[in-house]
């Protein structure tokens, strides 16, 4: 399950958070007692920062925003920034001096494509008319809670079928041995 905490602000200006639920320190964590229990990387909450913007265009302190909130929210001891996605505003904004949206995302995706965490979502600027942030944060953090899911679906899957071809394998060998004769 996911959540969305409204706003971080920094210096350079303000990124929105999505992030998932924290369900309390693992056992693990619980066991260990060299660090308090929100240092331990398991038990840190996974978050993905969000910034909507008419990016018009793209600076280098839109990006250094999303630098400074994750080493920010790292030295917390608390957070595990996972993703920052970069939301640009659609022609229906209609601000004055707005180019186009094609050529703001192509911007975008160049300012970005050296980055192995802060990506382009395009979605935004593909609406007709201008959409409000709430229903921008709602459009990420639905994908973000389906492909959360997806990969809890995927996960059980995978150690149902590999438990499966353990038993197999124990089987074929018993087999083998002569054990069901």
């Amino acid at each position: 399950m996911l959540s969305v905490s409204p706003v971080f602000s920094t210096p350079g200006g303000v990124v929105k958070i999505i992030s998932s639920n924290y369900w309390g320190p693992c056992q693990e964590c619980l066991k260990t007692k060299s660090k308090p229990v929100m240092e331990q990387p398991s038990c840190r909450t996974e978050v993905v920062l969000l910034a909507c913007g008419s990016f018009n265009p793209i600076t280098n302190m839109h990006l250094r925003l999303f630098e400074l909130a994750r080493d920010y929210l790292h030295e917390t001891g608390r957070y595990t920034v996972i993703k920052g996605i970069i939301s640009p505003v659609g022609d229906g904004y209609k601000k004055k001096g707005l180019i186009e949206a094609e050529h703001r995302l192509a911007m975008v995706k160049m300012a970005t494509e050296s980055s192995d965490w802060v990506t382009l979502s395009s979605w935004e600027s593909q609406q007709e008319e201008w959409v409000e942030t709430a229903k921008v944060l709602r459009y990420h953090y639905e994908n973000l809670e389906n492909l959360s899911n997806n990969e809890k679906k995927n996960a059980t899957h995978h150690k149902k079928a590999k438990k499966r071809k353990i038993e197999e394998k124990n089987e074929a060998s018993l087999e083998a041995k002569g054990a069901y004769r």
